[in-house]
C-alpha cells in the first residue's frame, strides 16, 4: 500500500518521531496580522508562498539579475525577513576561546542583528545584543538559527533562550531570558522561530534529551513589555525543532505546535489546550503547512512519513485522513501550492502529491546535493535551494521538463529565501543577495 487513509475520527495514528511548524489562514497565503513584506519565517502566513508575479526564473553574474550582494560577517542559518524598506538578518561572530569558562563549548560570540536597505543592500544599522559562550549544538546548526519576526513596528529576535525586541532604528526595547538553564540542557541548539499575534510574540523550545529532567515549553510574551502572558510545559516528549503555526477553525484561531509524536492546539490568547493528536514522526524539523481544512505534518529526520489531518470549521478536534512514507521531508519544509503538496527530500527528490488523497502527481529528481532550505513558491514556480548555493526553479504545472533553470550564488547557503517586491533574498554563507528578473535587454524581460 503506497498510503493509508483513515476515515474515522476516533482512529489515531501511531506515535513515533523529527519536523518544523507552519501556518495558515486556510484559504489564503496572507496572515491576519501580517504587516506585509516577508515578516517572519516563510513569509506572511508562514507557508512559504507568495502572491507576487512575475518572479525570477534564472540568475547569474552577467545578466544584471543579482542587484546587490552585501557581506554579512559571522555565521548564521536564519532566513532574512523584510518590513517596508528594511531587510533584517541575524548573525554571530567574533568567536574567541576563553579559558575562564568551564563549559564543553568555550567559544564566545557576539549576537548581532543587522538592518539593510532593501533598495541597495547598504547596512543601515547593526546592533550587538550581547556576547558570551556558545551553547552545545549540532554541527549543521549555528548560533543564529531562529529567523526573526516583525510586526512593522518592532523586530523580535531569539538567540539561545534570550528573546529581544528592537525598534526599527535598532534600539533595544526589552530583552528576557526564557530558559536560564538553556546552556545546561542544549544538545543540538535552538531552531524554532518566533511567531506573532496582535498582542504577543510566541516562542517554542522542546526539551532536547529524552532522559534529562528539563522541560519543553511554549510561551507567549507581551510584545510591548516582554512580560510572560502564558506558558505551557511538558516533559513526556523531546527533540522537536518546529515553529508554531496559526490555523483558522471557523471563528476560532488556533495555535498549532508540532512536537515529536503529536500536534497540540492552543488558544493563542490564553494558552488553553484545545486538543492533541498523534502523528508518526519524531525529531521533527520541517514545518507543517495548512489549507482547505487540512494541516499536514511533513516528515522528520528519523521517521519519514507524511500525515494529513482534516479539521473542519467548528470541529472540536481533527481527524486523520491519510499517511504515507512517499514525499516526506526530513529537513526542508514543504509548500501547499497550486493544489499540490510539494515536499523535498534531503537528497533532492521533489514530490507533488494530491493533499486530499496522498496520490503522487509527479516526482522530479534534482541535481545531487543536500537540500536543507525550506521550499518557497510563487508565480507558478517552486524554488529549491541546496547547501552548495544551487537553486532549482521548478514549474509546478508542466507535464515534463519541469526544472526551468539551475542558478547559483557563489557561496554555500542554508537559509530559506524570502520573496519581496518581485525579487528573492537569499542568504549565503557570509553574504546576502537580492535577485530580481534581469533588466530588459540583459537576458530577460523587465523585472
Amino acid at each position: 500500500m503506497p498510503f493509508t487513509r483513515t476515515p474515522e475520527a476516533s482512529t489515531l495514528l501511531p506515535a513515533l518521531v523529527f519536523g518544523i511548524a507552519l501556518t495558515a489562514a486556510c484559504q489564503s497565503p496572507v496572515a491576519e496580522d501580517s504587516p506585509g513584506g516577508w515578516p517572519q519565517f516563510r513569509g506572511p502566513a508562514g507557508q512559504g508562498v507568495s502572491n507576487e508575479s512575475p518572479l525570477p526564473e534564472r540568475w547569474g553574474p552577467e545578466d544584471g539579475s543579482i542587484r546587490w550582494k552585501t557581506r554579512i560577517p559571522g555565521a548564521g542559518n536564519s532566513s532574512p525577513i523584510v518590513a517596508g524598506e528594511l531587510a533584517f538578518v541575524t548573525t554571530t561572530y567574533a568567536e574567541r576561546e576563553d579559558n575562564r569558562h568551564k563549559m564543553k563549548y568555550r567559544k564566545w560570540v557576539k549576537r548581532v542583528v543587522l538592518a539593510l536597505d532593501l533598495a541597495d543592500g547598504r547596512i543601515r544599522w547593526e546592533t550587538e545584543l550581547y556576547d558570551g559562550p556558545t551553547a552545545k549544538r549540532h554541527w549543521l546548526n549555528t548560533g543564529a538559527a531562529p529567523t526573526p519576526a516583525t510586526d512593522g513596528d518592532r523586530v523580535y529576535v531569539l538567540f539561545d533562550s534570550r528573546l529581544t525586541a528592537l525598534d526599527l532604528e535598532g534600539r533595544v526595547l526589552w530583552s528576557t531570558d526564557l530558559e536560564p538553564d538553556h546552556f545546561e540542557h542544549s544538545h543540538y541548539g535552538v531552531a524554532s522561530s518566533p511567531v506573532l499575534t496582535e498582542r504577543a510574540v510566541i516562542v517554542q523550545q522542546d526539551k532536547e534529551e529524552a532522559e534529562s529532567g528539563d522541560s519543553g515549553w511554549i510561551a507567549a510574551l507581551d510584545k510591548k513589555t516582554g512580560e510572560t502572558l502564558w506558558r505551557s510545559e511538558w516533559k513526556d516528549t523531546c527533540c522537536s525543532y518546529t515553529t508554531p503555526i496559526f490555523y483558522r477553525n471557523g471563528r476560532r484561531r488556533e495555535l498549532l505546535s508540532t512536537l515529536s509524536g503529536r500536534v497540540v492546539s492552543y488558544d493563542p490568547e490564553t494558552g488553553e489546550e484545545h486538543w492533541s493528536v498523534e502523528h508518526p514522526n519524531i525529531q521533527t524539523v520541517p514545518s507543517m503547512v495548512a489549507g482547505d481544512s487540512r494541516f499536514l505534518v511533513p516528515g522528520a529526520i528519523h521517521s519519514r512519513a507524511l500525515a494529513v489531518f482534516r479539521l473542519a470549521d467548528g470541529a472540536a478536534r481533527p481527524e486523520p485522513v491519510w499517511t504515507s512514507p512517499r514525499g516526506a521531508s526530513e529537513i526542508a519544509s514543504p509548500v501547499l501550492y497550486s493544489g499540490k503538496l510539494i515536499g523535498l527530500a534531503e537528497g533532492g527528490v521533489l514530490t507533488a502529491l494530491d493533499p486530499k488523497t496522498g496520490e503522487i502527481e509527479w516526482r522530479e529528481r534534482l541535481p545531487s546535493g543536500n537540500y536543507h532550505a525550506s521550499l518557497v513558491a510563487g508565480d507558478g514556480k517552486v524554488y529549491a535551494l541546496n547547501l552548495e548555493g544551487l537553486t532549482c526553479v521548478v514549474d509546478v504545472e508542466r507535464k515534463r521538463d519541469r526544472v526551468i533553470s539551475e542558478s547559483r550564488i557563489p557561496t554555500e547557503s542554508a537559509g530559506s529565501p524570502a520573496i519581496v517586491d518581485g525579487c528573492l533574498l537569499i542568504r549565503g554563507d557570509q553574504d546576502l543577495f537580492r535577485i530580481c528578473r534581469p533588466p530588459e535587454g540583459e537576458g530577460g524581460r523587465a523585472g
